[in-house]
């Protein structure tokens, strides 16, 4: 397994009174959820995506384990989002790298990009 060295930090910045922004760090997968929607419907977009990556990809730790995550992660957003008139209107955009073994057993990078954020 690749060694790597990680760290995250977010910050509120100086308009926004809250921070619509989750981070996700594991081992092998890495994540930032940038929430959209207001109020906090932003923040519980980005925590719900965030909280189906780890919990999705986890099941299927493969490229196409990741690509299915952030489907999920999906639907649970607009499920949510559809389930409550406070957070109807909410989303949030994800930039997903994983670490997943290819044939020969070495470690390749997967990264999936929804929405404006990029890696």
């Amino acid at each position: 397994m690749t060694s790597l060295r990680t760290g995250a930090v977010t910050d509120v910045g100086r308009v926004r009174t809250n921070n619509e922004d989750q981070l996700l760090v594991t081992e092998t997968l890495f994540a930032v959820a940038d929430g959209m929607g207001g109020h906090a419907a932003g923040e519980v977009a980005a925590q719900v995506a965030v909280d189906t990556l780890r919990e999705a990809f986890a099941e299927n730790a493969t490229a196409e384990g990741l690509v299915d995550a952030v489907r999920a992660a999906n639907a649970k957003v607009l499920e949510r989002a559809e389930a409550d008139p406070e957070t109807r209107g909410m989303g949030t955009t994800v930039c997903a790298a994983a670490l997943v073994p290819d044939d020969d057993g070495n470690d390749t990078v997967v990264i999936v990009n929804v929405g404006d954020s990029r890696a």
